[in-house]
């Protein structure tokens, strides 16, 4: 009889042994429901967020398209830009009766002493 007790007593702390086991388990595998429901949460939180810039995103007005944009003289009057013709533009910088040359030369003459 004293070789059952020993196998009984074997048995016995191999059954403890897996409960405590099962035990460990059980509770790693609560620690991961916690966290896969926190993450969760976060994700629907986070989903929340997206819908909601998403919903701004849209009530707010967007910029018209390049090809939709007035032309150019209609923007230049919304902007208080006075009409000019591209002679406006060029102006009277330089006699007429001044030859090219003498221009590039005085422009040289600016570049070596600019006071």
């Amino acid at each position: 009889m004293p070789m059952y007790q020993s196998e009984v007593g074997k048995l016995t702390a191999d059954v403890a042994s897996l409960r405590e086991k099962l035990i460990r388990e059980r509770s790693k595998e609560a620690e991961i429901q916690k966290n896969v429901a926190d993450l969760e949460r976060k994700l629907a939180s986070k989903t929340k967020d997206l819908h909601d810039a998403e919903k701004q995103l849209a009530n707010e007005s967007t910029p018209e398209a390049f090809e939709d944009t007035a032309d150019p003289e209609t923007l230049a009057k919304n902007q208080g830009v006075p009409a000019a013709t591209f002679d406006d533009l060029l102006g009277d910088f330089w006699p007429e009766d001044e030859e090219p040359e003498e221009f590039t030369s005085a422009l040289g003459e600016w570049r070596r002493d600019p006071s």
